[in-house]
């Protein structure tokens, strides 16, 4: 029944995505605005707030508000998002099952996945480091669900960008498990951060206690901290400590 009720959910969040990428194809006055319910441009425009004191593009409270939603809700009942919601998660898991099915899907493991798990951190920093101190959401230029969603066919979207992000996703969806999730996903990344909490609340602790004594260190050097946090914490040791508060153990063997 759980698995019936998420693939509704699935559904349910994907046919959303489709009806608004698709209606402006039959009513020409009707424009997509994919930015509404962008929870990581919500979160990138924060930093940008902060930096900046101007929030990115079309951003506003709300969009904040449901990227820090997004997280809180990390810390009580785990990625449901991204298992039940994200349209990227979807289509990969979809696709997965092609791959299974060809028999060409594979695990990566041991030192390589360890070493390609900092991808979606460099990605991270790189996207919220551009975007605070822009105030534009860099992550438009590449995003491959922004691409897909608007037919490639908006002005933010960098061609030579966005293509390669979307075959990149299609390939590594069939051909290993979690591609994009375990990868390339900053989204992933931002929660593995916040779901570290104590070293990610270390992080923020140093950087207002030298910053209290005069130093002036500028949020860019938060946000490295976070972000390597995070990196040291997911290749290190493979597990978030705290939270989520709900713990399930998975038997491997079975």
């Amino acid at each position: 029944m759980k698995n019936k009720i998420r693939v509704s959910f699935q559904f349910f969040f994907l046919s959303l995505v489709l009806y608004v990428a698709i209606r402006p194809v039959f009513d020409k006055a009707y424009l997509a605005d994919f930015e509404k319910y962008c929870p990581f441009g919500g979160l990138a425009s924060l930093f940008s707030k902060l930096n900046q004191d101007t929030m990115a593009c079309n951003m506003s409270e709300t969009q904040v508000m449901l990227g820090l939603g997004l997280l809180l809700g990390a810390g009580i009942v785990g990625k449901l998002f991204c298992s039940f919601v994200c349209p990227i998660g979807t289509i990969s898991e979809w696709l997965g099952r092609l791959g299974d099915k060809l028999k060409i899907r594979r695990d990566i493991s041991g030192y390589w996945d360890r070493g390609l798990r900092g991808l979606k951190y460099i990605l991270l920093f790189v996207t919220i480091y551009f975007t605070m101190t822009s105030s534009e959401l860099f992550c438009k230029k590449f995003d491959p669900y922004f691409a897909a969603a608007n037919l490639f066919n908006n002005s933010d979207i960098v061609l030579y960008f966005a293509i390669p992000a979307v075959l990149v996703t299609i390939a590594g969806a069939l051909f290993f498990r979690l591609f994009w999730c375990k990868y390339l996903c900053p989204l992933g990344a931002f929660s593995n951060i916040f779901l570290n909490v104590v070293s990610a609340g270390f992080v923020v602790l140093l950087y207002l206690t030298i910053n209290y004594f005069g130093v002036g260190l500028n949020f860019t050097w938060l946000l490295g901290g976070l972000v390597l946090s995070g990196w040291i914490n997911e290749t290190g040791f493979m597990k978030s400590f705290l939270l989520p508060f709900p713990k399930i153990t998975r038997t491997t063997t079975t």
